[in-house]
């Protein structure tokens, strides 16, 4: 399981389940479309990768709204071989490949 904070809430991500939420004391899963192994916070976007169902393929979530994957400005990344970690530092979005760094 791996884990992203955001403000006063935390993403979990397990490929098991769907990205769940903990805020507080009150566990959810607002997210009811993805199970991906992690994530990151890019631009205002929450991105996501390693989904079972497309393992190829990252979210990237609508600016200022991590929990919405299908509104106006998310969006679809396909690679060429599986996704297997996503991380940002700087001003810079790394999304990591079984053979490539995007």
């Amino acid at each position: 399981m791996t884990f992203l904070s955001s403000n006063d809430s935390l993403y979990c991500f397990n490929t098991a389940d769907l990205i769940g939420k903990l805020n507080g004391t009150t566990y959810t899963n607002p997210i009811v479309t993805k199970k991906p192994a992690f994530g990151a916070f890019f631009d205002n976007s929450m991105f996501v990768g390693g989904d079972p169902a497309a393992p190829n393929t990252f979210y990237k979530s609508a600016t200022n709204n991590p929990e919405d994957f299908a509104g106006a400005g998310s969006d679809t990344f396909t690679a060429s071989y599986p996704v297997t970690s996503l991380t940002s530092a700087g001003r810079a979005l790394y999304g990591f490949t079984k053979n490539t760094i995007n």
